[in-house]
């Protein structure tokens, strides 16, 4: 109804401009019938929010706007708010209450500001049992308001304002619940819960740029003082976002960058004219540091697509590594937008279905980067022990450094730096203090790869918990890997045992504590989400997988240039284990991961499922891998081993870092609130992906190709360097 009252007075007005002063004697005739109490946007505010958190007795239809929408919409005048907000305030009331006054205004002035105010305000809409309880209103509306009017005969003031949009957050601390139930009967509590009023509240509001946002938070907590809610917290803006602030690290930032691009862009120059004037010799003299750095050697490397199979590369880890970074998006997005989703009550709808528990399931697609990376890892250290008699292992952990520490930087500092600029959405600010002031302090833990240990309010990258615990992992992989490249047995029998002790140890963290596996929908009665998440971003609770990729390393090193063979019955019995497995895993926990039918957890099923779950997937991986690698993989080998997964398989890091922060970002920049099923996220996975994909590139050529080729140049490895497409440790 506002959205129609706004575009009737456009049309009023262009009207009014080609007509004369016709429109005006129709206007005597019926004044300001657009504006009656059933399109007025001021009383569609007034009947909106108001009657929702106020008692209803306290308003009445014929008492003074302000009366009504002060201390939730707008300031209300007392000692503790400044003179100018006040008299901005009192003459925008006086106004609404003054039909004569908005018509000259309006009408004759062609100031829509008195309409456009209230219109932008957030008023509760559809589906508010359903969770939607952010109404945001129209930011940009709000901020586009331009009040600029003189005292005259009809006018009795002066105003010159511009307007400022405000995000509110309120909360309900009345949590008891309005039927007696009994603690037992769980499927009615959740029902319950699904239909009781939302607890929180994000509001957007408009107010005049004279008034503060301290004047705004003193009215809203005055006005809810002894009442069921509470003022949470108030982010403002203007036009120019005056929230953002610009400092040294934001130049530091662009500058550093834009030294690192003319060097990759000028590397890229000179050997093109190096290659234009035919001189290859020149690329093996001492610029040979500086050529490879260029751009163009750069993007060939990522988008290079090589059909010959070297018998080095394990050719279906490029499907599945590119496979398990769609997946992971598709999980984040799914996690990363309850605070600008609409409809956060309605997940039950979106719960009951085999697609769903693969979606919510999706902390197993991480499982499979620590299967390869444990994989990978083992393989290069036992080949470069073939190729040339030893390991070089100062240079195992200064590859690793160099791998990841660079990209997770670069990521990190954009965080800190340069990614506020880009929040210019209602939930902006919020963005900026709860995801971004982080990086700005705690940038270090990421970067030293130790986030696993911090809280999740404390990490810059929510997802560096992985490169985290996998680089512990990593660092004492030699323990088992010394004792293979000496005495096989020896260090058969320590794998072993290591492995045995990554099952035990999460089985008996799960009984001892009485832990749950962490499921989405799960009922916080039955599955406290918090048990069980900071054991699965430890080290010990993701050792399984990894222990297994160490196996499946050792395996592939040890049949190296080898035939296996296996009856055809063999192959196809792995196969079927292996899908069996897998879709008991992902499908298994149905029952216990919904919302519409509830079932308790037995701590029976939260040992087995808890310890065994991420080693067994890796088992089943274990299988997929070796059949590939070696014959046996058919059309599951040709689908992953197709050359066409190349290059987001070589980006697949890069987009792991800043896929995310694309995520974290869109939540700031977001105008209106998101709506969740499965095809608004299916969607919204393919923009992740490719936005991520073009900036993974930004990142890869900026950071991480030009790292490892300068290692590469500078200490060429023996073993290491034999294969045209090089293996990375992930």
């Amino acid at each position: 109804m506002a959205g129609k009252l706004t575009i009737t007075l456009l049309l009023v007005a262009i009207v009014g401009l080609t007509s004369g002063e016709d429109i005006w004697e129709e206007l005597k005739k019926r004044p300001l019938e657009m504006f009656e109490r059933h399109g007025n946007p001021v009383y569609e505010a007034v009947k909106g929010l108001p009657k929702i958190l106020k008692d209803h007795s306290e308003i009445k239809d014929d008492e003074p706007v302000l009366k009504t929408v002060g201390g939730i919409y707008l300031p209300v005048p007392n000692e503790g708010i400044n003179q100018q907000c006040i008299e901005d305030v009192q003459n925008l009331a006086y106004v609404w209450d003054h039909p004569l006054v908005l018509e000259y205004i309006m009408m004759r002035l062609f100031q829509f500001w008195p309409a456009t105010i209230p219109d932008s305000w957030g008023v509760p809409g559809d589906g508010i049992l359903n969770g939607n309880s952010i109404p945001w209103g129209l930011q940009e509306e709000c901020t586009a308001v331009a009040a600029n009017v003189t005292k005259s005969r009809m006018v009795p003031f002066n105003a010159t304002f511009r307007g400022k949009y405000c995000l509110v957050h309120i909360e309900n601390t009345n949590t008891s619940y309005p039927y007696d139930l009994p603690e037992e009967d769980l499927q009615r509590k959740v029902y319950n819960d699904i239909l009781n009023f939302p607890d929180y509240y994000y509001y957007g509001t408009c107010m005049p740029s004279s008034c503060e946002e301290a004047d705004l938070v003193e009215s809203i907590s005055f006005t809810f003082n002894n009442t069921a809610w509470s003022l949470v917290d108030v982010h403002c803006q203007t036009a120019d976002r005056e929230y953002i602030e610009k400092n040294d690290g934001d130049t530091a930032f662009i500058v550093a960058i834009g030294i690192i691009w003319c060097v990759i862009v000028g590397a890229a120059i000179v050997e093109f004219f190096v290659n234009w004037a035919k001189k290859p010799e020149v690329k093996e003299g001492p610029l040979k540091f500086w050529l490879v750095l260029s751009f163009y050697r750069s993007m060939s490397s990522i988008f290079k697509v090589v059909n010959k199979t070297n018998p080095d590369v394990i050719d279906c880890l490029h499907g599945l590594r590119a496979l398990s970074m769609i997946w992971v998006t598709w999980c984040h997005s799914y996690s990363l937008f309850s605070k600008v989703t609409q409809n956060l009550k309605g997940l039950q709808n979106i719960t009951d279905n085999a697609l769903d528990q693969i979606v919510f399931n999706g902390s197993f697609s991480v499982d499979t980067f620590f299967f390869m990376s444990g994989l990978l890892a083992t393989y290069s250290v036992l080949r470069e022990k073939a190729e040339s008699g030893r390991v070089n292992w100062i240079m195992y952990y200064v590859h690793r450094i160099l791998r990841l520490i660079p990209a997770i930087a670069l990521t990190c500092f954009f965080m800190a730096t340069v990614a506020k600029y880009g929040l210019a959405g209602p939930y902006g600010p919020y963005v900026n203090s709860e995801n971004l002031q982080p990086c700005r302090e705690n940038w270090y833990m990421d970067v030293l790869l130790v986030s696993n240990f911090a809280d999740d309010t404390s990490r810059c990258l929510p997802q560096s918990w992985y490169t985290a615990a996998d680089s512990q992992l990593y660092l004492i992989l030699p323990v088992l890997l010394v004792p293979l490249t000496f005495n096989r047995k020896i260090g058969l029998i320590t794998l072993s045992g290591v492995t045995v002790a990554s099952f035990a140890i999460p089985c008996s963290l799960y009984a001892a504590f009485n832990l749950k596996p962490y499921l989405p929908f799960a009922i916080p009665e039955i599955v406290p989400k918090e048990t069980s998440l900071n054991h699965d971003y430890m080290p010990w609770g993701r050792a399984s997988p990894y222990f297994i990729g160490v196996w499946a390393g050792w395996l592939l090193s040890a049949y190296r240039g080898k035939k296996f063979k296996m009856p055809l019955w063999g192959a196809i019995l792995g196969w079927c284990v292996s899908a069996t497995v897998s879709c008991l895993i992902l499908l298994g926990m149905a029952p216990y991961n919904t919302v519409n039918d509830p079932v308790e957890l037995p701590s029976s099923i939260s040992i087995l499922y808890g310890g065994f779950s991420r080693g067994a997937w890796a088992l089943s991986l274990l299988w997929v891998v070796f059949a590939c690698h070696k014959g046996f993989g058919g059309p599951v080998n040709t689908f992953l081993g197709h050359a066409c997964w190349l290059p987001m398989s070589r980006l697949a890091y890069s987009m792991f870092l800043i896929t995310v922060p694309v995520m974290i970002l869109s939540n700031g920049m977001s105008y209106v609130p998101l709506y969740m099923n499965h095809l608004n996220k299916f969607i919204e996975t393919c923009g992740y992906l490719f936005v991520g994909g073009l900036m993974a590139i930004g990142i890869s050529i900026t950071s991480e190709i030009p790292v490892l080729s300068l290692e590469k140049a500078i200490i060429p490895r023996p073993g290491r360097n034999v294969q045209e497409e090089p293996l990375k440790e992930s």
